[in-house]
């Protein structure tokens, strides 16, 4: 008589997610515990021939593939089990020009997108700290989601430097105002502090002291 071989135990049904352009290996798909025997692959849920040779993901393609897997254990075969291999993709940014005066750093850059990351050049190289200083010329951004970084886009960012104005002591009798002092520059405003604080109105009434005008 004929021992009839009793069905192998099924592979675990597993997924598999990848960014696009990812380097892959074979796929491997995990046996019951203590399980032995090898593994057959199709690329079809039914008939096909099978190859005990693991495929290789192709990452160039977005979008989802269904490999399907058998256990084969004493000249017995287990029906098939799927195996999903899925290529995500992470559009790039959007992002527009921007222009800051006198000084800024990565941080002040906006884009909008998710995860973003600054950059110097188009492709390779390191993201950039948030503290580092801009300067006039172009930059990148990219976004990740799902552990998927994009593509970078560029963003053209102008760093205005305005030079300070020039302007002497000066001396009044008996009285005068703010509109009365006198600079080289344009849109001129005067403080009465180095930093902060508020332009003085030109009608306020001068003191002995030091103001400051930008």
């Amino acid at each position: 008589f004929t021992l009839a071989c009793k069905d192998p135990e099924v592979p675990a049904n597993q997924n598999f997610e990848y960014c696009q352009s990812a380097t892959t290996t074979a796929l491997q798909v995990k046996l019951p515990q203590g399980s032995t025997g090898s593994l057959n692959w199709f690329t079809t849920e039914n008939g096909g021939t099978s190859t005990s040779q693991a495929p290789v993901p192709n990452t160039n393609n977005v979008g989802t593939v269904n490999y399907f897997v058998t256990h084969v254990l004493n000249g017995c075969e287990s029906t098939r089990t799927s195996v999903t291999v899925t290529i995500n993709t992470t559009t790039a940014p959007a992002a527009s020009a921007q222009t800051f005066c006198n000084s800024a750093i990565v941080a002040n850059l906006s884009a909008t997108g998710t995860g973003l990351q600054w950059y110097s050049a188009s492709t390779s190289g390191s993201a950039l700290s948030a503290s580092t200083a801009l300067a006039t010329g172009t930059y990148f951004v990219s976004q990740t989601i799902n552990g998927c970084e994009s593509t970078r886009t560029s963003v053209t960012v102008t760093v205005n430097a305005t030079t300070a104005p020039t302007a002497a002591s000066q001396t009044f009798c008996t009285a005068g105002t703010v509109a009365n002092l006198v600079a080289t520059g344009s849109s001129l405003q005067w403080y009465t502090a180095p930093t902060g604080g508020s332009p003085i109105s030109t009608t306020t009434a001068l003191t002995s002291g030091i103001y400051y005008v930008s």
